[in-house]
């Protein structure tokens, strides 16, 4: 059972101590809403799961950041340099190599139909890209907010050490009144371009849900709350229930709103941590769950150029229907499913895992 262990981002493997075939799940299921929020069209919405789906696509993002980081918590916590230096480097090589994939892509189409492109402005969004995560594609700000703020929890784990947590928890508080006060926007980058204030807005953003997720592994929340574990279960679904059927986070009160989201994504969290399917011991479905849950952060980064390539030769993609985000889904999944296939023994394999 040890050695069929899945739990985590796929931006980092998990440790043997997590055996969790819920959060595996998890992650999936956050990947292809996101998948569906961007491609499908939501005035086609007939449906009140879809309905629903969409109402709660404000806590998907930071799920996963409280994801990602709950779980690096041993990570940080052992200071090991080894698995500090192996997590960035899967955060970096998806981030630089596939915008820049996307972009030749973009250069050689528009050579093919003759269209001049400004390249003195290309070449400024290239390192707009780079720098701030934003420029030409924006879908990117993911990776990019994921490497920042894990180079800032290396710093911090490196440097500051034993007394990290503390360092961690004054940052929680710092980034929660700077990005719910509005004090950046308005005092600080009032005068940059919207992508810069958007960029630093949202690392500040997903900021405040990392350090949550690392402060509850820190005090074994996840563990404690196992004992009552069917009330965890009930309490935190009926909770983001409530929380996303009366849109509750969106509130006059911008200090509220970011305290519902950070509530919404603790419930999400924590609802499928506390799922018993931990207890599944057979190997064969352990073994079916792990590859149909492993290529997620690949299928991320493709489904919106898989939708701009086919959306005007297949129909379904063109409607953006329900349908057409399963396709879509597929499609990104073969395409990890062949690249780990080619690239499997080298660092290239980060592309699509």
């Amino acid at each position: 059972m040890k050695n069929v262990n899945v739990i985590e981002l796929n931006h980092s493997r998990p440790s043997n101590k997590h055996p969790f075939l819920s959060m595996e799940i998890l992650r999936t299921i956050l990947c292809f809403l996101i998948l569906l929020y961007h491609c499908f069209n939501q005035d086609l919405i007939d449906n009140k799961i879809i309905d629903f789906c969409v109402k709660a696509s404000p806590f998907y993002f930071p799920t996963l950041f409280l994801f990602h980081f709950y779980f690096s918590y041993l990570t940080f916590a052992s200071r090991n340099l080894a698995k500090i230096r192996h997590r960035l480097m899967r955060l970096f090589i998806p981030y630089i190599v596939w915008p820049l994939i996307f972009w030749i892509r973009k250069v050689y189409l528009n050579n093919e139909r003759h269209k001049v492109l400004n390249m003195d402005e290309e070449y400024k969004n290239i390192i707009s890209q780079l720098i701030i995560g934003r420029g030409l594609y924006f879908i990117f700000w993911f990776q990019f907010n994921l490497l920042i703020i894990t180079i800032i929890f290396s710093i911090v784990a490196l440097v500051v050490k034993r007394k990290s947590l503390y360092v961690f928890q004054a940052l929680f508080i710092i980034s929660y009144i700077l990005e719910y006060s509005g004090y950046l926007e308005k005092n600080v980058f009032n005068e940059y371009s919207e992508d810069i204030k958007r960029s630093i807005g949202r690392t500040v953003k997903m900021l405040v849900f990392s350090i949550t997720g690392f402060i509850l592994a820190s005090i074994k929340a996840m563990h404690i709350l196992k004992v009552y574990r069917t009330k965890a279960i009930f309490i935190s679904l009926v909770a983001l229930i409530f929380i996303v059927n009366y849109q509750v986070y969106f509130s006059k009160w911008y200090y509220l709103e970011g305290f519902f989201i950070n509530l919404g994504a603790i419930c999400m969290f924590t609802f499928f941590y506390m799922l018993p399917l931990d207890k599944i011991t057979n190997i064969s479905v352990m073994h079916l769950i792990k590859q149909m849950t492993t290529y997620t952060a690949g299928v991320y980064c493709l489904h919106l150029k898989v939708l701009d390539i086919f959306e005007n030769n297949i129909l379904i993609f063109r409607q953006k229907k329900f349908r057409g985000c399963i396709l879509n889904y597929l499609i990104c999944y073969f395409i990890c499913f062949v690249g780990v296939k080619i690239f499997g023994r080298t660092r290239l394999r980060y592309l699509f895992m």
